[in-house]
């Protein structure tokens, strides 16, 4: 799978899941744009982007708050500047999580979620789209998950944003079919990232037991008794966006879950 002469935009890509996809698309020759917040506690930007490079492709890192119009437009435009050419593969991965039982859930946690998670979708669709379709070919990812299909306690937020990802999935792939754009939903279980190992660590305090005692509760839930890996989740992107075994895959939700969702 050749990616080479393919520009890859992929969201919260310093880290985690995003980071993962980035390197994996790299690694195939496909230059990057990689984009985070820029905060203290985030990963060194300079040793990410030597990474990514270290597979002799271009990287571009430009910072910004997705769920801030203006950010996305200035992504948009400094994207447009750094490679004329246009954005050949859109990964939307970034996205978070507040844990809280409805009724506990701040007003404007709803408000951020919805903004990072589907709302900035709909806007870099938005505005990358017409150009995949006039050079007639495109490949649009969002990084969902399998809350978009079920749902926990403490979830019914992150649920409601990863099902409506997976509906605006379905209409995109549809809308730009015949222009050799695809758009398609890629839906892990429990990831092993540092979220992740943090909601462990948390579990672990409330219930008063081990990390690994905690980490089982999670696991147990899985029927293969596994977490995914991030490049599990990563490999997976890039026969979807790379391999032309995968050209005909279109509007498709993408369950990596070690058969979470068929109990």
């Amino acid at each position: 799978m050749d990616g080479r002469g393919k520009v890859a935009l992929v969201t919260g890509s310093t880290s985690g899941i995003g980071l993962a996809i980035a390197l994996a698309l790299a690694k195939r020759g496909c230059d990057i744009i990689a984009t985070g917040l820029e905060r203290a506690e985030d990963p060194d930007v300079d040793a990410i982007k030597s990474h990514i490079s270290s597979f002799n492709v271009r990287v571009e890192y430009i910072s910004g708050d997705l769920s801030v119009l203006s950010d996305i437009e200035r992504l948009c435009e400094e994207s447009k500047k750094k490679f004329p050419q246009g954005v050949d593969i859109l990964v939307n991965n970034a996205g978070f999580n507040v844990v809280r039982l409805v009724e506990d859930v701040p007003d404007d946690a709803w408000d951020s979620m919805v903004a990072v998670m589907l709302t900035a979708p709909f806007r870099l669709v938005k505005r990358l789209v017409s150009r995949m379709k006039t050079k007639g070919w495109g490949r649009i990812i969002n990084v969902c998950s399998q809350m978009a299909v079920t749902s926990s306690p403490g979830k019914s937020v992150y649920s409601a944003c990863k099902t409506g990802l997976v509906g605006f999935t379905r209409g995109v792939a549809l809308e730009a079919a015949e222009f050799g754009v695809t758009c398609n939903a890629v839906s892990p279980t429990f990831t092993e990232t540092a979220i992740m190992r943090q909601q462990i660590g948390d579990k672990a305090k409330t219930l008063g037991v081990s990390y690994e005692t905690a980490r089982k509760t999670f696991t147990d839930q899985v029927p293969t008794r596994k977490m995914c890996t991030v490049e599990q989740i990563a490999d997976l992107v890039v026969f979807l966006t790379l391999s032309e075994a995968s050209s005909q895959i279109n509007g498709a939700e993408y369950l990596i879950d070690g058969g979470y969702v068929a109990q």
